[in-house]
């Protein structure tokens, strides 16, 4: 798109030049205005075709294939949760600690303190613990995470927010 207003620009002043330098001064405001339309229906015939294009993937498919993805991945989500702290703390942990932060509009920079109030609050300190961005596990993470029953819990109260 800035390709065609930069040889848009670029026609109108080499239009407005020519017909200056040919002495045609009467001509100029025509040849401008001819040089301006000539661009503005170029750009709008780009616009149209890239409006004309086919939906993403997501809504070209039915509502078959949007179910299938959706319990695909509520499957993942589930055997991370039943796996290792380590898959837990790598895959879970940043999605429902982005959830939380993005419903309560809360930052980990902004205030650390009152991120933990509020998740303390939100969750109690049980399942806090597996959502808290800052509780990744510094070791190999190899004991066992805290199972579905903990990220059902946890999806639960993030809906009520």
């Amino acid at each position: 798109m800035n390709k065609i207003v930069v040889l848009g620009l670029g026609l109108v002043l080499a239009a407005e030049t020519m017909s200056f330098v040919m002495a045609e001064h009467r001509y100029v405001l025509w040849i401008s205005g001819a040089a301006a339309a000539v661009v503005l229906i170029a750009g709008r015939r780009l616009l149209d075709r890239d409006l004309a294009v086919e939906p993403p993937e997501s809504l070209a498919d039915g509502p078959a294939e949007s179910m299938k993805r959706w319990i695909a991945k509520t499957e993942t989500m589930i055997r991370w949760a039943d796996s290792s702290r380590r898959d837990w703390d790598h895959h879970l942990r940043p999605r429902l600690a982005r959830e939380f932060m993005l419903a309560t509009g809360q930052r980990v920079g902004k205030d650390s303190t009152e991120l933990q109030a509020s998740g303390r609050m939100m969750f109690g300190d049980e399942l806090w613990q597996w959502v808290d961005p800052g509780n990744v596990a510094q070791t190999g993470g190899q004991e066992p995470g805290p199972g579905r029953w903990a990220l059902s819990e946890i999806l639960e109260r993030l809906q009520r927010i």
